[in-house]
């Protein structure tokens, strides 16, 4: 995984790496032909009436972390149990991949960037529950950047948020959808490009 990280991020800090290594409690992973092409790291919290899960940091060849993300959505979705992914970005592009995913279905909204109460009440929990997320705006779902990945992103300032609720039947039944034609439409992107999808996402 540090080769990978390295490899895709030439300049990350070790430190931030190490950290990161250490903190979480999950990963997720991508193969192609035994080799590693992506990897997530991910920590959980369940409440009472919902599990909360972060998603970290990504390190990823041709686009591949977008598939671990499907995989981890789908596999959350399939359990039956309400959850709400969330996960902060440094990178405007892996923001605008995964909201094409779920165009419908994220939260601040794609069109408009609202923020309706109950994805703020989301919001404020994975901020009660994950000490990691600070300064929460909750009008546009940005947060404080202590410890960014590297130098360039730092500029940025913050993080922007993305929320994924699936608390419904409703829910998981739109999610589904559209990971199916997201997911459609990638690989027959692909395919054109010439691009290999890596899809073996394994939690």
């Amino acid at each position: 995984m540090t080769e990978l990280a390295l490899e895709v991020t030439p300049d990350l800090s070790m430190r931030y790496l190490s950290r990161r290594l250490e903190s979480y409690g999950f990963v997720a992973s991508a193969w192609s032909a035994e080799r590693l092409v992506a990897f997530q790291l991910f920590d959980q919290r369940r409440d009472s009436d919902v599990a909360l899960t972060y998603l970290g940091p990504v390190f990823s060849k041709e686009g591949s972390y977008i598939f671990i993300f499907a995989a981890l959505t789908r596999a959350h979705v399939e359990s039956g149990a309400p959850f709400c992914l969330g996960m902060e970005f440094e990178s405007d592009a892996a923001e605008r991949a995964l909201r094409r995913l779920l165009p419908r279905s994220a939260f601040p909204e794609a069109c408009t960037g609202g923020v309706p109460e109950p994805a703020r009440a989301l919001a404020r929990r994975f901020a009660d529950r994950f000490d990691h997320i600070v300064g929460l705006d909750e009008d546009r779902l940005w947060t404080h950047m202590p410890e960014p990945m590297t130098p360039s992103t730092a500029l940025r300032g913050h993080y922007q948020m993305m929320l994924v609720p699936c608390l419904t039947g409703g829910d998981r039944a739109r999610i589904l959808e559209e990971l199916s034609a997201g997911l459609g439409s990638l690989r027959r992107h692909r395919a054109r490009s010439g691009v290999v999808a890596h899809e073996g996402a394994v939690p």
